[in-house]
């Protein structure tokens, strides 16, 4: 008996490559920095950090894929939305830091550029929400793949940056290393007409 096997309702993760110059690693290095309440990461001061002048031909390539992202990937209307970018720092870990499970709130689509890494110095985890076809169990497997995985890893790797749903929850692995992981965090919201069958809104 033949049968059809439909995987629906994908949560697409936007992997490219954006190459750090060694400008901009100092300019970050020389940030003013708050340590987390949990004590796990610095987390620069300013909240808008890919809006300054050294990140303008930066700025524009990221504005670029999160266009591809939501636009020509996803197929959101780009005559009804108009995406701004909302906030963007630069997280560094240390020795043994690390990131919780979380999601981005009051934003549409998140992401995060490398600027300086090394081998273990912590994975991007991205968090199944339909692991066990959405029942909190652990359940025995054959083997891992796309339906009943608890999560998908992303390597942490210089130049590398990832863009995906803010919505999409998401941790990052211990830093096992004496070198300093430094990467720039960014949402954006999406603004325009929003509609249904029977309304249209303006957000």
């Amino acid at each position: 008996m033949g049968y059809n096997v439909h995987s629906i309702f994908s949560t697409p993760v936007l992997e490219s490559t954006l190459e750090v110059s060694s400008e901009i690693v100092d300019y970050v290095n020389l940030l003013q920095y708050t340590r987390t309440d949990s004590n796990n990461a610095d987390i620069s001061e300013l909240k808008n950090i890919l809006d300054h002048s050294i990140f303008f031909n930066y700025s524009k390539q990221i504005n670029a894929l999160v266009d591809e992202f939501v636009f020509a990937v996803s197929k959101f209307d780009k005559n009804k939305l108009i995406l701004n970018r909302v906030a963007s720092w630069v997280n560094r870990h240390h020795y043994a830091d690390w990131a919780q499970n979380h999601f981005h709130a009051n934003s549409f689509v998140s992401g995060v550029w490398y600027l300086e890494t090394s081998e273990n110095c912590g994975d991007l985890i991205m968090q199944n929400p339909y692991v066990g076809f959405g029942i909190p169990l652990e359940y025995s497997k054959t083997e891992d793949n796309e339906y009943n995985s608890n999560s998908c890893i992303f390597p942490a790797i210089k130049n590398k940056i990832y863009i995906f749903p803010s919505t999409l929850r998401h941790s990052v692995c211990r830093n096992e290393t004496k070198n300093m992981r430094t990467s720039i965090a960014f949402n954006y919201y999406a603004r325009g007409m929003l509609a249904t069958e029977n309304n249209i809104i303006y957000s």
